[in-house]
């Protein structure tokens, strides 16, 4: 309350009308529904995913075990935009 009356005063409005203006010109987000929450958990755990099988080439590559890695960074390359893909249609 005293940080709204502090704010009320440095613009020179009572408590009342910096409230009354400050809900009529506020801008409301609406909340992330359940669906929409599942699709952005889901989407991070893909991503995980595909990072942890990106760090596997990269140790591999600079150990020097794997020779042709420039073919599984980009089917990652390809599966990372497929998964962008498909998780933005399922957002819309």
């Amino acid at each position: 309350m005293e940080i709204l009356k502090g704010k009320a005063s440095k613009i020179k409005l009572t408590l009342y009308e910096f409230s009354r203006q400050a809900m009529l010109n506020a801008a409301v987000r609406p909340r992330i529904t359940p669906t929409e929450l599942q699709v952005y958990k889901d989407l991070l755990t893909e991503s995980r995913n595909i990072g942890i099988n990106l760090n596997i080439i990269a140790k591999k590559a600079l150990s020097g075990l794997q020779r042709d890695y420039d073919r599984d960074i980009s089917g990652i390359i390809v599966a990372y935009k497929q998964l962008i893909s498909t998780y933005k249609q399922k957002l819309l």
